[in-house]
Formats: C-alpha cells, structure tokens, sequence
C-alpha cells in the first residue's frame, strides 16, 4: 500500500479535526429536555441560551452560536375545551401583543414527538427599544398535545431567513421524540 503524501495526510488530518469524519457530517448530539419527557438532537454551533426565558414553564433554551436563532420549548396551558387551532390562536395572538406581526402562516396539524401537534409559520419585526429600528424574525411554532401535557415550541431566525438555517431549525423541530424510560432508568428527584 502506497503511503500517503504529507498534503493529503494533513488536508484528512484536518478534515478530520474540523469535521468530525472523513464526510464532513458532524453529528448531532440528543438531549434531555428537562422534566417533559422529551428530548432533541441539537446541531453542531447550537448551545443552552445565554439569556433564557426565567420561569418555570420552560424546559429548554436553546441559541446558535451566531445568536441569530433561538428555540424555546416549555409546557403551555389552554382550556380542557379548546381544540388545537384555538391553542395555536392564543400563541399567535400573544405574539401580536409582543411584536408586528406582518403574516401568519396556514396552521398545520400532523405528528410531533408521536403526538397530535400543530404547526405554523409567523413573520413579525421586534421593536428596538432605543428608537424606531426594527429587527425581522421568521418564527416557527408549534404546539404538541402528548395527551398528559401541552407543549410549545418556539424557533426564531433572523430575517433574511438562511436557507440552510431554516433547514437546521426544522430538523431539530422534528427530532423531538418521547423519552422512553424502563423501570431500571434512574430518574431525577422530584422537585
């Protein structure tokens, strides 16, 4: 077997050390989102947010490490009546008390973590609190309905939206999926 040449050896060495493999895939690594029951495959450059949500609905704060996205999960809460659309409804309109919200996408019900879930887009500009500036997001939400509790998850990404953000943040979206546990699996103190 012919030896490989130092340039090859250090362009794969290299390779290697950036990339994780020879592909140039890194993987995603999963985590536990709390107590929910849930967990998510957070990309390469995602990390716990710097300035999360301080409350005791959420469950897992997330950020790029450009701080130009974020995705939020916590437990949310709606009327034993209220049937998904009216739950999406709630979300969109404390969004419209909090921003400009310019377009609201088509709701879209399917499966989320194995569960009932709905979906939607939303286009909404942040007020600069020094001024008149604004600040464009294209938010994704979702709500998921597990049958023991609600939860919604809430992604922004700075406008003009990244194609390849967009992809990465609905990637993440979708790898939610119920935590299984067996009786062998230690579990956390209760609170």
């Amino acid at each position: 077997m012919k030896a490989l040449s130092p340039t090859v050896f250090l362009v794969v060495s290299l390779s290697l050390l950036t990339t994780g493999n020879l592909w140039g895939e890194i993987e995603a690594r999963r985590v536990l989102l709390g107590n929910s029951g849930l967990s998510m495959a957070l990309p390469p450059g995602w990390r716990n947010a710097e300035k999360a949500p301080d409350n005791q609905e959420t469950f897992g704060a997330f950020q790029s490490q450009d701080r130009s996205s974020s995705l939020f999960l916590s437990s949310a809460r709606a009327s034993a009546q209220a049937d998904m659309s009216q739950i999406m409804d709630s979300v969109v309109a404390n969004f419209e008390s909090a921003f400009i919200v310019n377009e609201v996408g088509e709701f879209k019900n399917g499966r989320l973590a194995d569960s009932l879930a709905i979906f939607t887009t939303l286009e909404a500009d942040l007020r600069s609190a020094n001024g008149p500036n604004r600040m464009a997001f294209r938010f994704y939400l979702a709500v998921i309905d597990t049958g023991t509790s609600l939860t919604l998850v809430q992604a922004s990404v700075q406008a003009p939206v990244n194609p390849a953000r967009e992809k990465e943040v609905m990637a993440m979206i979708r790898s939610l999926v119920k935590v299984v546990t067996s009786p062998e699996t230690p579990q956390p103190p209760p609170p």
